[in-house]
């Protein structure tokens, strides 16, 4: 759980942290999950670094932020998606967790950039 609240609440923060009067907006929306990855390990290592399993928990909290922003056959493709850590007691599914965030990400999509079929389900 720890997984995926992390990278539900950075999974977007790649959007924030680039200077818009110095890129290109278009490029950013597309590649901010990868600036984001930035702010995690910014935030990992300022914050959560006496952690146990610091390194794990970041790597598990970067694929998934990552993934939200990727397509779904990127996503499988990856060998990391297969991947079921071990933390404390806790399996992690590093593809499971990518597929919730994505899933909650979806639910933040303005009305114009929603599928039809969702919208349609909230009338």
């Amino acid at each position: 759980m720890v997984v995926l609240t992390l990278a539900a609440l950075f999974h977007d923060s790649g959007m924030v942290v680039i200077d818009p009067n110095k890129c290109d907006l278009d490029e950013v929306r597309k590649n901010h999950h990868l600036y984001s990855t930035e702010v995690i390990k910014k935030y990992f290592e300022a914050y959560l670094k006496e952690m146990d399993d610091y390194e794990r928990i970041m790597k598990a909290v970067i694929f998934v932020s990552e993934s939200h922003n990727k397509s779904i056959d990127d996503i499988v493709n990856d060998e990391k998606c297969q991947r079921v850590d071990r933390i404390a007691t806790y399996s992690v599914h590093y593809g499971i967790l990518a597929f919730l965030l994505r899933i909650g990400d979806l639910m933040d999509i303005e009305a114009d950039r929603v599928n039809n079929f969702r919208m349609l389900m909230l009338r």
